[in-house]
């Protein structure tokens, strides 16, 4: 148990690590590029999370179902047979918590990555520019390109 929580661990951080890197010399992606990489990182976090709950719940039906065949062994023959040794199902159990787990810094690449979408949009604005027109100023209005990144 002492060695495999942080053999645990130490697998995760890799995978926490590579949930959200970004190449700096490319340019800044667009709205659908950041919601495409946002439902990429949503259905991994939720494969990774439905199996490591389905990993615990099938590792708890096995070591229950062992236990109360054991019992019931025991009770049949009068505990005059010897019963036999209990397999651990404890590398199972943090196999399957690890996995769940490891889906944490996915949704949060998720999330990160849709506030980025509605953070980042662009636009058509009409500004409006005063020009000098004979004896007076007149207001013209014309379209201009907006960028809107909220930091």
């Amino acid at each position: 148990m002492k060695v495999k929580l942080p053999l645990l661990l130490l697998a995760i951080i890799p995978i926490c690590s590579i949930a959200q890197m970004r190449d700096t010399t490319q340019p800044m992606l667009s709205k659908t590029e950041y919601l495409k990489k946002s439902r990429g990182n949503e259905t991994t976090a939720w494969i990774l999370l439905g199996t490591g709950v389905t990993g615990l719940l099938a590792t708890a039906i096995i070591d229950l179902t062992e236990s109360v065949v054991q019992t019931t062994v025991t009770v049949f023959t009068l505990g005059l047979a010897e019963p036999e040794p209990k397999n651990s199902y404890t590398a199972a159990y943090l196999v399957s918590t690890g996995v769940g787990l490891a889906s944490i810094p996915f949704f949060s690449a998720a999330a990160k990555n849709k506030r980025l979408a509605k953070s980042a949009t662009t636009f058509i604005k009409y500004e409006r520019a005063h020009i000098a027109n004979g004896p007076g100023i007149v207001p013209l209005y014309y379209p201009a390109v907006a960028l809107k990144i909220r930091l």
